[in-house]
């Protein structure tokens, strides 16, 4: 073995070590030992000293003689850094910096992959104690600890010939020393060196001997010119003209590799990343008290630039870093924080979410609403005023207006008090916690996953049903079968939970919106949000984000008044909009509840005589409420005196239920005038499968949600009546419910009549109970939901399943079948009267 190729051996091994692989430091040692004296003989003494130094290193680590293990490693990578320079056994020569070289070529691949796998976990913490040293007073014991780590990042990429890291490495240790003498800490170095670092990351994953990305975008981090508000007099407003003379018109273009596998990631995450920044300058508008929110949003736009980096997002990259300096400005107090920031943080996420849209084929920005925002960010940072003009002001969010860019309400608080530094960065660093550990898994397979665990149980169902197995007595293969049955519950009920998701994430978008339209419609509307924590199906929440949109802006628009109106009317000025989520009879129910001026009874009545929905016999006081508020669900129908670009056209209503019908769900509405509304959406907890009662009607089978069945039971001659335009009822404890015969609902040419042969079942869906009648229950099961395809828009009806002896079931929609047939029940009043054996009345209570 040649001199060069026992240092890239030992250089290996150094890498791949560990303080507690003792036989393996052994025999590193025993290598450092073969190749000093092998420099020795061939006189060099530099490769001599290097390995001397390194062998006992390796020798202290071994003999526990080091109080710091980690500083320990870090010297011996350095040490064998140092070896691996000193060595001109093959000739070569100087090449250019972070070019291919045949040193590159002959580090050993698994080398490098091994490397790029643990910077996953270390520049990550890199990064969080850049963030604790920011306060050098309080830095503690994450100073000198943050030293290492980019000192051992200096010695790693020396082995592995990264020569322009190595530098950038050396560089930031001396810039970050010089300015410690200064009494600051230089928190963007750090972070733009981490970032830089992950950029190579992603090209040695790629390619172990690609070319070291270009460093001169990190670079720039490490020529501090001072305090920026020292140039700046804090009296002083100066101000900067946004020049609207560039080719400004033109989209943004993003050079990017749509084959990347991480794409796709960096978009979800991204957006995550947003909501969360949004989510914290709403709390800091409500109190400018907690640094965290602050940290929240910095934290966002950092993660943001990082990853853009590396995948060559450059347009990404530019808004999220001036966003992030404008942000590290106010932590570190050197710019107060104040409706301004705010509200740059809010158009940043804007433009920043249109970006990153763009990257899935969503419109992108205009080259002049990056560019002016970028301006006005740096303006900010050095609290210099901005005169922008409409043509250079960023989009606003897409959910108040498409077309409206310049709406955006100005700031008009006072400035708030500058942010405190965190007390206790070393405290944080200290208290940092490995959590649960997470697998990001593509959607196509999650689904496919739970498709094939509903098979599963279906063909589990079969083998229990099958009557050549209920015939078989042996103990010992019934009992097999049941911890069978057991195990497969347990893989649906894991495999059904993979897919549920809380409605967090959903309601903190709403939160943004609330605020844009209420600045735009000159309101203050304040949210409150209750059950966020609730579990939904993750196909489902993905589906409700439009029809919550369009319920919030006609709240925030139509049903909450202007202050002056409230406050004319005796209410607090400030309105309140509640989104609510709870679980109800086996559904999910989100309401939106608002403290407004409630629907408008005769303006909708005036509107359907006027369209010719309304027959102008009828006497509008018999109209019951329900029946007048369905008709704000019809497509184009409109109450609103004038159109605005925020609602009144009369199509948001009609998207809604049509939207929610398609999840098998359902919308209604309660108001009272000068009160509110309140709008409510039931939804099914899931999409794939349910616990279900299975009934037999003739020789149909139907499945019933078991969540919705309050109780089963045979009724007597004294509990049944019949009351004129109500149809059969039966008394339930001290309410009489109406009775529907399933055979009847559905059209079924079979099924008991008598209903003393048969049974009821006591159905709850919202605020309706009713009573349905069923030949008989032949048990419990859960069944995987199917579609019904041409038929699935049946009402009452919300799939089909197939049961364990192969038969078909359709699976009751409760909400849907009690509504449908009450809607009957005064048609088949009569005619249920002849089936019942008890006294007819027509004066009973209910």
């Amino acid at each position: 073995m040649s001199l060069r190729q026992s240092i890239d051996q030992a250089a290996k091994a150094v890498m791949l070590s560990d303080a507690r692989d003792l036989p393996g430091l052994v025999a590193l040692q025993d290598l450092l030992q073969i190749i000093m004296r092998e420099a020795e003989l061939r006189h060099v003494p530099t490769a001599a000293s290097c390995s001397a130094d390194a062998v006992e290193l390796v020798e202290q680590i071994v003999l526990r003689q080091v109080a710091d293990v980690e500083l320990a490693f870090s010297r011996l990578t350095e040490a064998i850094s140092r070896l691996d320079e000193s060595t001109t056994e093959d000739g070569r020569c100087a090449v250019a910096p972070g070019a291919y070289t045949d040193a590159r070529s002959s580090v050993d691949r698994d080398l490098i992959a091994a490397w790029v796998s643990s910077c996953e976990t270390t520049l990550p913490e890199l990064e969080h104690l850049a963030v604790g040293c920011e306060d050098v007073a309080h830095a503690g014991d994450a100073l000198p600890d943050l030293k290492r780590r980019i000192h051992t990042f200096k010695g790693e990429c020396g082995v592995l010939s990264l020569d322009r890291a190595q530098r950038l490495c050396h560089d930031t240790e001396t810039y970050i020393e010089e300015e410690l003498e200064r009494g600051r800490f230089p928190v963007d170095a750090v972070l733009s060196l981490a970032d830089w670092l992950r950029s190579l990351m992603a090209a040695l994953a790629h390619d172990p001997c690609a070319a070291e990305p270009d460093d001169a975008f990190a670079r720039t981090a490490l020529h501090g010119d001072g305090e920026p508000s020292a140039r700046v007099e804090a009296a002083e407003v100066q101000s900067v003209v946004v020049n609207e003379t560039t080719d400004g018109d033109e989209l943004i273009v993003l050079n990017f590799d749509a084959a990347d596998d991480n794409l796709s990631d960096f978009v979800g995450e991204a957006k995550e990343h947003l909501a969360n920044a949004e989510s914290a300058v709403l709390q800091l508008e409500k109190s400018s008290a907690d640094p965290e929110h602050v940290n929240v949003i910095f934290r966002a736009f950092h993660t943001i630039k990082g990853v853009a980096g590396f995948m060559n997002l450059v347009p990404v990259v530019r808004c999220a870093h001036a966003a992030e300096c404008l942000l590290d400005r106010v932590r570190s107090g050197r710019r107060a924080l104040d409706t301004t920031v705010l509200d740059l943080v809010l158009v940043s996420s804007d433009v920043l979410g249109q970006l990153i849209a763009g990257i899935t084929g969503g419109p992108l920005p205009t080259r002049r609403a990056v560019e002016g925002l970028i301006a006005r960010l740096e303006a900010a940072s050095e609290n210099i005023e901005v005169a922008k003009s409409s043509a250079s002001e960023p989009p606003v969010s897409a959910s108040v207006a498409k077309n409206d860019a310049s709406t955006l309400m100005p700031p008009t608080e006072d400035a708030l008090h500058p942010i405190p530094a965190a007390t206790d960065p070393s405290a944080r660093v200290t208290a940092m916690r490995r959590g649960d550990q997470t697998v990001k898994v593509s959607t196509m397979r999650l689904d496919s996953l739970v498709n094939e665990v509903g098979e599963l149980v279906i063909a589990q169902l079969m083998v229990m049903q099958d009557p050549a197995i209920s015939a078989v007595v042996d103990q010992r293969l019934q009992r097999n079968l049941s911890h069978l049955g057991k195990i497969v519950r347990d893989l649906q009920e894991t495999s059904m939970s993979l897919r549920m998701v809380t409605l967090k994430a959903t309601f903190q978008k709403m939160a943004r919106l609330v605020r844009d339209v209420a600045h735009k419609a000159g309101k203050k509307v304040q949210l409150v949000v209750e059950g966020e924590d609730v579990e939904l199906d993750r196909n489902v929440v993905e589906e409700i984000g439009d029809p919550l949109v369009h319920m919030i802006r006609n709240a925030c628009d139509h049903g909450i008044e202007c202050a002056a109106d409230r406050r004319a009317v005796g209410k607090d000025e400030t309105g309140t909009l509640t989104l609510r989520a709870f679980h109800s009879g086996g559904s999910i129910v989100i309401e939106v509840v608002d403290d407004g001026r409630g629907l408008n009874r005769e303006r909708i009545l005036k509107k359907c005589v006027e369209r010719g929905l309304l027959d102008v016999s009828r006497n509008p006081a018999d109209i019951p409420d329900a029946e007048v508020w369905n008709y704000v669900f019809l497509p184009g129908f409109s109450t609103a005196e004038k159109v605005t670009d925020i609602s009144g056209r009369g199509v948001g209503m009609d998207v809604v239920r049509r939207n929610i019908e398609a999840l098998r769900g359902n919308v209604e509405i309660s108001s009272m005038p000068g009160e509110g509304s309140v709008f409510s959406m039931r939804l099914p907890l899931t999409m794939a499968i349910i616990d279900g009662m299975v009934v037999r009607v003739g020789t149909q089978r139907y499945v019933i949600p078991t969540l919705s069945i309050e109780r089963s039971f045979r009724p007597v001659e004294n509990d049944l009546t019949i009351v004129f335009g109500r149809g059969e009822l039966v008394r339930v404890g001290e309410q009489h419910l109406a009775i529907h015969r399933l055979n009847r609902v559905f059209g079924v040419q079979e099924g008991v009549d008598d209903l003393f042969e048969g049974l009821l079942l006591v159905l709850e869906s919202g605020k309706r109970r009713a009573c349905v009648f069923v030949d008989e229950i032949l048990g419990q099961q859960q069944v995987v939901i199917k579609t019904l395809g041409a038929r699935e828009a049946l009402r009452g009806v919300s799939g089909g399943a197939i049961l364990g002896d192969g038969r078909v079931a359709l699976i009751v929609d409760v909400g849907g079948l009690l509504e449908e047939a009450a809607s009957h029940g005064h048609d088949r009043a009569e005619r249920n009267g002849m089936q019942v054996h008890g006294k007819s009345s027509q004066g009973a209570q209910s």
